[in-house]
């Protein structure tokens, strides 16, 4: 899987191992499929400890490599929003729901 991504939105390129390196963040850049993942795509994972964070992977062959991670929709890159878009009931979740606890958090000041 290419790293690199053209990000239309941002119009430059997305670059995943990079962003991971900046934010020093929890997230695996690749992770073996385990045998009840047989037959799906994308993996979506909710952090919800500290500020609420959100990570998409995509699969390839036995491993699933890391998409992007963020906070709220308008930080996910382009190729993140696109598999956002298909799957409408995750998406309700990263833009209402869970998303809206966060802002409320950063709004108390925790």
């Amino acid at each position: 899987m290419n790293a690199l991504v053209k990000d239309n939105a941002q119009n430059e390129e997305f670059d995943i191992q990079e962003k991971l390196k900046r934010s020093g963040s929890c997230w695996s850049y690749m992770r073996l499929a385990q045998p009840f993942q047989a037959g799906f795509n994308y993996e979506f994972i909710t952090k919800l400890l500290g500020n609420i964070e959100f990570a998409i992977y995509e699969r390839v062959g036995d491993y699933f490599f890391l998409v992007d991670f963020f906070e709220n929709y308008q930080d996910a890159s382009e190729q993140a929003k696109n598999i956002l878009n298909a799957y409408p009931d995750f998406k309700k979740n990263v833009t209402g729901g869970y998303a809206d606890l966060t802002r409320q958090q950063n709004d108390d000041g925790e």
